[in-house]
């Protein structure tokens, strides 16, 4: 990850750009995820030079592609927007004095409150720390106009040694972007240099031309946060659905998430049977409640997997609906192109969860379709008066196989939990995972937050209002990079008197 300071600290959270070294997807949401994957095209290889004599071609420009790049440390709201190298064809050094960036893409350039340069002083393709600290130049803003041009002209003219090259970074700060705006993720900014005359530069004295690769453009993706987040839950009735907000700059595979209403922490006498981080070692929910395995008329628990292969794209909202058939009777003007996943009955157009039979770890099987061992899921439903839905990831095929789920996000909306539905705490609770592959481990510290607001004063559903979870604790903890997603305040919440699918507000 390239994040140097907790996200839900920041005062002013604007753009991050999350980088990979060719990973799918950032689907693991795993401690060892320390990257995420981000769109690039355009820019490959450092174009050949034109050695053509005289004052031409004593200067090469290229770029390098982002896609295959890590990311090291990146000051949030920092978006690294260019690799470039400068490379000197002679035996006397060159200076380039300025450079001049043209734009495109889907975002307002415009919001970038400056552009700046820096080295790659390791030439290791990693942004480092130390290396944000040192700005060889910059345009303050950095662009005037949306997809305009933005010149930057070298405090000290950037000196390249005879037959030598140095590496650049180009960053554009978005500091300045108030309010941040879900609209942001999934936007692109794409930047290139249009031609040779875009580069000032002089050898000896003497005026040359830049050889290489001009006018493709970079292309990345824009994020306002690292991980999945619940934007919306809809209880009571059958029109229930639980809304997921992709709000980073790249696609996530779902194929090992999972989420489920079964997220607190006791069961009878303190036995763990209620305990969703139980699935490691199958079978970990009660008979007589979980509805998979019950024949009650009153089992409502339900547990998932998303299918595998799924993709939540950067900036895309998608819906869970309890019930398939009721979500598309209640609701008849999704915004076009809203992705539809059901636990049951599942509607033309939909897409069939996987419901968790009991039997093992593994035993998914699709609504609908439910194998030898039949899976009604019919009771399965939110309970309106409260209790909390968890998000997490658990990769069973790692190697080596962990013992403890990643928690992705968490809401729990009540005024007071009830005594079947309490507020979830793993602290310093223990996991043997006892079936084959083996493995232990021990969960670290979770602080309870607040209640998002529950059914109170006619609300059939709560809204996430803020998504950058400000408050939350954003280390040593349990979630995607140690974050503690139990901790964030219930005011990052609102209740709502009608509920809105597809449309983060």
């Amino acid at each position: 990850m390239i994040r140097t300071c907790s996200w839900s600290t920041l005062a002013c959270l604007s753009l991050t750009l999350l980088l990979s070294g060719g990973l799918t997807a950032c689907d693991s949401g795993s401690r060892d995820n320390g990257t995420a994957a981000v769109t690039s095209t355009g820019g490959g290889g450092g174009g050949g030079g034109g050695g053509g004599g005289g004052t031409t071609g004593l200067l090469t420009y290229g770029t390098t592609n982002l896609s295959t790049l890590q990311a090291g440390a990146q000051v949030p709201g920092t978006v690294l927007a260019s690799i470039f190298t400068l490379g000197a064809q002679t035996t006397a050094p060159v200076n380039v004095t300025a450079m001049t960036w043209t734009a495109s893409g889907t975002v307002n350039e415009t919001i970038f409150s400056r552009g700046l340069v820096v080295e790659d002083v390791n030439n290791n393709s990693i942004l480092d720390t130390a290396e944000l600290n040192t700005s060889l130049g910059e345009s303050n803003p950095a662009f005037t106009a949306n997809d305009g041009t933005m010149t930057i002209t070298y405090t000290t003219p950037l000196t390249i040694p005879a037959n030598g090259t140095r590496q650049f970074f180009l960053l554009f700060d978005g500091a300045g972007i108030a309010p941040v705006t879900t609209s942001l993720a999934g936007q692109t900014s794409a930047i290139a240099v249009a031609a040779a005359t875009a580069i000032t530069a002089t050898s000896s004295g003497t005026a040359t031309t830049a050889g290489g690769t001009f006018g493709t453009a970079q292309t990345v993706s824009l994020g306002i946060h690292d991980h999945l987040l619940l934007s919306e839950v809809a209880f009571g009735g059958a029109a229930e659905f639980i809304e997921i907000f992709n709000p980073t700059p790249y696609a996530i595979t779902m194929t090992n998430y999972h989420i489920t209403d079964v997220s607190h922490t006791g069961g009878t006498a303190g036995t763990t049977n209620f305990s969703y981080w139980e699935l490691v070692n199958g079978g970990f929910a009660p008979a007589t409640l979980f509805a998979p395995q019950s024949t009650s008329a009153t089992a409502t628990d339900w547990h998932a997997r998303f299918p595998s292969g799924f993709v939540i794209n950067s900036g895309e909202v998608v819906v869970l609906a309890i019930d398939g058939a009721g979500f598309a009777g209640a609701f008849t003007a999704v915004p076009a192109g809203t992705k539809v996943l059901a636990l049951r009955n599942v509607n033309t157009g939909q897409t069939a969860m996987l419901p968790f039979r009991g039997n093992s770890a593994f035993d998914f099987q699709a609504a609908n379709n439910q194998g030898a061992t039949p899976v009604s899921y019919s009771n399965a439903g939110l309970t309106n008066s409260g209790e909390g839905v968890i998000l997490y990831f658990w990769d069973g095929q790692a190697t080596p196989v962990s013992a403890l789920v990643t928690d992705i996000d968490y809401v729990f909306y009540a005024t007071t939990p009830s005594a079947t539905n309490t507020r979830t705490n793993k602290s310093a609770i223990a996991v043997n995972k006892t079936t084959a592959p083996t493995a232990t481990g021990t969960f670290m510290t979770e602080t309870p937050g607040s209640n998002a607001p529950g059914s109170t004063g006619g609300n059939v559903a709560t809204v996430r209002n803020n998504f950058v979870e400000t408050g939350e604790t954003a280390t040593g903890s349990n979630g995607f990079n140690g974050d503690d997603e139990m901790s964030e305040p219930g005011t990052n919440w609102t209740g709502a008197t009608t509920a809105t699918p597809g449309l983060v507000q």
